[in-house]
């Protein structure tokens, strides 16, 4: 009897340690507000989201972004770079667009207990 309630016990912390343990699925970039324009330079403000709960995530260290119009049927690419997070877990990224257009930047994320990089991409209209 003594086996069967450890066993319980082992299942039942195993099971909550998963669920505690979000997957990168689980998580979105959002655009937040309007591009902003200053000299050939756009700047777009990110959040991420944890969808099941539909809430930004605080503390999200935002890195990596890469932008194209690859998705769009072009190759093309701008060169982009984070800049520190807002208080309100807000990142600007800013990105020097070749030309007007669609374009998708990519991004990665780290949160805090999070084993894996979260990924994501947002589509933005950069230019005049």
């Amino acid at each position: 009897m003594k086996f069967v309630s450890v066993a319980v016990a082992a299942a039942a912390f195993a099971v909550a340690s998963h669920a505690a343990l979000a997957a990168p699925a689980d998580y979105r970039f959002e655009v937040v507000g309007q591009v902003r324009q200053d000299d050939g330079t756009d700047t777009i403000r990110v959040r991420l989201v944890h969808i099941p709960d539909g809430k930004p995530v605080q503390g999200a260290v935002v890195f990596g972004p890469k932008a194209s119009m690859g998705g769009h049927g072009m190759a093309m690419t701008a060169p982009a770079k984070a800049l520190p997070p807002m208080p309100d877990g807000v990142t600007p990224i800013q990105v020097t667009p070749s030309m007007d257009g669609p374009w998708t930047v990519s991004l990665s994320a780290r949160v805090n207990g999070e084993p894996a990089v979260i990924r994501g991409a947002v589509d933005v209209r950069l230019g005049k």
